[in-house]
């Protein structure tokens, strides 16, 4: 038996099949009444919904939402512990958030050492890059780059206007060879 290869989006897509045809047609409808009242649940208590980002153990990442009155949630069987100390509030969706490891029951704090990664670019000598981190440098060190290439290019314009003039001999020089010998070996001209 050949086995069927797996590509990754039909790993990522998975069909949902459930076994309550009227639940899932009333929420696709909008008359799911459990939905509403989560989102009341939501707005009213804003302090007990939260957003999670689950890395997964095989290296994707989960996002969802949560409810908790006891500082704790499940997911996939698996009990996880919310500390209040490690939330981060989302602006975009407006929810306090934290990120979590499957495998870890703890949230986990991501930082990024902005003061390492500049010392270690200035270190290496690339200092442009290293001043190119700020978004506010990056915008003048971009034109910077942009007008020397536009100086420097300047002296590529004269380069390129001979060899175009050299393009054209060569395409009329090979232009009239072949009218030449088309008109050779068709037996108009007749040569001696």
């Amino acid at each position: 038996m050949v086995k069927k290869k797996i590509t990754m989006k039909e790993r990522l897509v998975k069909p949902f099949k459930s076994k309550n045809k009227e639940k899932d047609f009333l929420a696709v409808q909008g008359l799911d009444m459990k939905g509403y009242k989560k989102k009341i649940a939501d707005r009213k208590f804003p302090d007990r919904t939260f957003l999670i980002r689950m890395k997964l153990i095989n290296g994707f990442w989960d996002t969802f939402t949560t409810s908790s009155d006891n500082a704790t949630f499940n997911y996939k069987g698996r009990q996880y512990i919310i500390d209040a100390d490690m939330l981060e509030y989302d602006v975009g969706s407006k929810l306090w958030s934290s990120v979590y490891h499957q495998s870890l029951c703890l949230p986990i704090k991501i930082t990024i050492p902005v003061k390492e990664v500049t010392a270690e670019l200035l270190k290496a000598g690339q200092i442009e890059s290293a001043l190119s981190l700020n978004p506010k440098v990056l915008d003048a060190v971009v034109e910077s780059d942009f007008v020397q290439k536009v100086v420097a290019g300047q002296e590529q314009t004269e380069m390129m206007t001979q060899m175009k003039s050299w393009l054209l001999y060569n395409l009329i020089g090979t232009g009239i060879i072949i009218a030449f010998l088309f008109f050779k070996f068709s037996g108009i001209v007749k040569g001696g």
